[in-house]
């Protein structure tokens, strides 16, 4: 059984006893239930137009959220795992019906029909999808921020925050752009939800569309990278994401949507005199209405078709492929298509999704259970309330997961960066690093490399050499209380991926 497992199946058995306390009456138990054995929950969060749906179709390798210049998502919308494309339309009143999907247009995604249901009558629409990450999570879609619609912006609030019946939320992906107060107040709202001690460890922000702060430079991602570096060095940030993540996520849709007609109307580009393709490239209106200039030769390719680059990579991709197409005349398009997708910056966000969620799925889905049931248990009379809330109270006191995540989040929630000052910066990222704030593998936790397979002799010395360090610190008699607080429980998390090392070379 692993440790994260552990407080899983906890969970797990303390929703059938309760079950057996209310009978099978309550549908709220009966949901929630559900909502436990589901596969991770992750909402996409951000003001409008800040680009969750083209994040979330890049996410999934293909056109299926609906993108436009316009307001596309007004209802929540769940993403989920299925073997053929389905959309279930949840009203608040319980009842639902199946909706038609219908294309945009290449590349625009897929709109569900509402057949003239008000948005605020809407509980979410949940859309089966036979894509592969799918498989792993689910993700959700929300209306921004700063909707124009009213009530819109309110109830993605409440979403987030588990306030509304019948959605259930485990992590969030929160988009920024220019990082304003406003970004920071929604954030600190989401993470003082109750009992939200793994904060920061569900949240991660993403820097997005980033190759809007390229000021015209060939790679966009280079000022952006810049950006999202000083974002993460932002003391109040820091406290409240993971880590914060650049990508172009309109560059990595393309990228998998370019097909060998574009790669030959790039080649007509590359093969422009440098000066003159400079300046085409200045801006999309130069380049799909600049006419050919006298004494120049011909620019044997459509407006529309300059149009439909511009359309599919932004005008920052557009620079990046023609210049790697000049600098590779020979590489095709398969070839051009990954190029452009690593250099978007989606695997980083993919990355993050399966070091810092996907990882410790089954801690982050228990703890968003017991934060629910806390909820709960002050809608239930009295006695069965007080009941249910002295269980929830110790699971969440003993929970040496959820001990961990706390004390990753208070080492985070220093102004001083990284954890109590008494503590050397090493001391505080191995703490942070051992504590799983990298991710969960535990060579990446003991300071390993993680490219190979890690033997259980080297793991299971690494382990002892961190306990005992930090076994004096929790001993040591001028160590402050917050210390040796911290101490104890690197310590306990060192021991027990030594018992993990000792398991794997048993054999």
């Amino acid at each position: 059984m692993s440790a994260e497992g552990s407080l899983d199946e906890l969970v797990g058995e303390l929703l059938v006893e309760v079950q057996s306390w209310i009978g099978q009456g309550s549908e709220d138990l009966a949901q929630l239930r559900r909502d436990h054995a589901d596969v991770l929950t992750v909402a996409l969060a951000g003001w409008m137009k800040a680009g969750k749906s083209t994040l979330l179709n890049a996410l999934l390798g293909e056109a299926v959220a609906a993108t436009d210049a316009g307001e596309c998502t007004r209802v929540l919308t769940f993403y989920r795992y299925g073997p053929v494309p389905r959309a279930v339309l949840w009203l608040r009143s319980g009842q639902h019906q199946e909706l038609r999907l219908s294309q945009r247009g290449e590349g625009a995604g897929f709109d569900a029909d509402l057949d003239g249901v008000a948005a605020d009558a809407v509980s979410r629409l949940e859309v089966s999808w036979p894509a592969a990450p799918l498989a792993r999570l689910c993700l959700v879609d929300t209306p921004g921020l700063s909707s124009p619609t009213p009530g819109l912006s309110a109830r993605t609030r409440r979403a987030l925050q588990g306030e509304l019946a019948g959605v259930a939320l485990d992590a969030v992906i929160y988009l920024v752009r220019h990082l304003h107060p406003a970004d920071l107040a929604f954030l600190e709202a989401f993470a003082a939800a109750p009992r939200a001690d793994a904060g920061p460890v569900n949240a991660l922000a993403v820097l997005a569309r980033a190759d809007e702060l390229g000021a015209g430079h060939v790679d966009g991602m280079a000022a952006a990278a810049a950006v999202a570096q000083r974002y993460r060095a932002e003391p109040r940030l820091r406290r409240l994401v993971q880590t914060v993540v650049p990508v172009d996520a309109r560059l990595a849709c393309g990228a998998v949507a370019l097909h060998d007609d574009h790669r030959r109307d790039l080649a007509v580009l590359a093969g422009l005199d440098p000066t003159r393709l400079a300046r085409l490239l200045l801006s999309a209106e130069l380049l799909v209405r600049s006419a050919d200039s006298p004494g120049s030769d011909p620019l044997e390719l459509a407006p529309l078709r300059r149009a439909g680059l511009v359309e599919l990579l932004g005008l920052s991709g557009l620079r990046l492929a023609v210049g790697l197409v000049r600098a590779q005349p020979q590489l095709a398009t398969a070839g051009l298509s990954q190029q452009l997708r690593e250099r978007s910056g989606i695997g980083g966000v993919e990355t993050c999704l399966a070091e810092q969620f996907s990882s410790r799925a089954r801690l982050l889905k228990a703890r968003a259970t017991l934060v629910r049931l806390e909820r709960l248990s002050r809608k239930w009379p009295d006695e069965l309330g007080a009941r249910l809330a002295v269980r929830v109270e110790a699971l969440l006191a003993n929970a040496a997961e959820l001990a961990e995540l706390g004390e990753l989040n208070r080492l985070r929630r220093e102004p001083s960066w990284f954890g109590p000052p008494e503590l050397s910066d090493a001391e505080r990222l191995e703490a942070d690093r051992v504590l799983g704030g990298n991710g969960r593998d535990p060579g990446i936790r003991l300071g390993l490399a993680s490219e190979t397979p890690v033997e259980p002799d080297v793991w299971l010395r690494a382990a002892t050499e961190v306990a005992g360090r930090w076994r004096v610190k929790a001993e040591g008699s001028s160590s402050s209380i917050e210390v040796v607080r911290l101490a104890r429980v690197v310590v306990r998390a060192a021991e027990g991926l030594a018992a993990g090392a000792g398991a794997a070379g048993a054999r």
